[in-house]
């Protein structure tokens, strides 16, 4: 139960990011997709939490992207879902189909509640849990990524190669903050690794602020992301693992 209420948190807030807040620097380029090139399909994958060098289960996470509408506008829908030990996190984000800026965002995590609606360059956000009650305005830049899920379709579409790299802005919102995080994502490497979807040749891609880090492997044919590993602090230090099973 530990392990589902920590990953809880990590779905809706630090999920969200990839690192802590980093003085942006100007001279970064914040990049741009164009996803009208993906196609709808289901991505399912297995949690693990690895303590030193002991993992335990922690359930199952699930990305589903179809075709949808918004506002008489063409979009995606990315829908993602997490289970452990009874408990879910579901997660569901509208975006442009093409430029894949974001549109509409509801995000559930037990009895805590966001919802967003994203308008030219602001944010209109509300945050309920059992604490309290919070309405948002903020600013919105190009590029930004809302969840896990948003970053993970990105890395999809972008172009990969050795001594590739970029940065984004990630959105982490709470009952009582939200904030902008300045993220730096670079091509470190490449590598064949095993999950239980099968084996693939990867690019590894970081992504990296002064609080931390967290490494994606995206098969280098047809991409997608087929491991992910982030030592989250709220689980004292432990890292999460997520591989995939399956892709429909």
């Amino acid at each position: 139960m530990r392990h589902a209420r920590a990953l809880a948190v990590v779905a809706m807030v630090v999920g969200s990011r990839v690192a802590a807040q980093v003085p942006a620097d100007p001279t970064q380029r914040r990049f741009r997709v164009d996803a009208s090139s993906l196609r709808p399909g289901q991505l399912t994958y297995q949690t693990t939490v690895v303590r030193d060098t002991i993992g335990s289960p922690a359930g199952n996470r699930m990305v589903t992207l179809s075709d949808t509408s918004y506002g008489g506008a063409p979009a995606w829908l990315i829908v993602e879902r997490r289970d452990g030990d009874g408990i879910i996190i579901a997660d569901s984000l509208v975006a442009a189909r093409v430029d894949f800026r974001p549109m509409h965002w509801v995000s559930t995590n037990g009895p805590a509640r966001l919802g967003a609606e994203f308008v030219g360059d602001s944010i209109y956000a509300v945050v309920t849990s059992p604490v309290g009650r919070r309405s948002i305005v903020a600013l919105s830049t190009p590029g930004t990524l809302v969840n896990a899920a948003a970053l993970e379709t990105a890395l999809r579409l972008l172009p990969l190669q050795s001594g590739w790299q970029d940065s984004t802005t990630a959105l982490a919102i709470t009952v009582g903050s939200n904030v902008g995080l300045f993220t730096r994502l670079a091509v470190t490497g490449e590598e064949t690794v095993t999950v239980p979807a099968g084996s693939f040749d990867c690019w590894i891609v970081t992504a990296t602020s002064e609080a931390g880090q967290a490494i994606y492997w995206v098969s280098k044919r047809d991409p997608v992301v087929v491991r992910s590993s982030q030592v989250v602090a709220s689980l004292g230090g432990a890292r999460v693992l997520n591989e995939l099973t399956g892709r429909f």
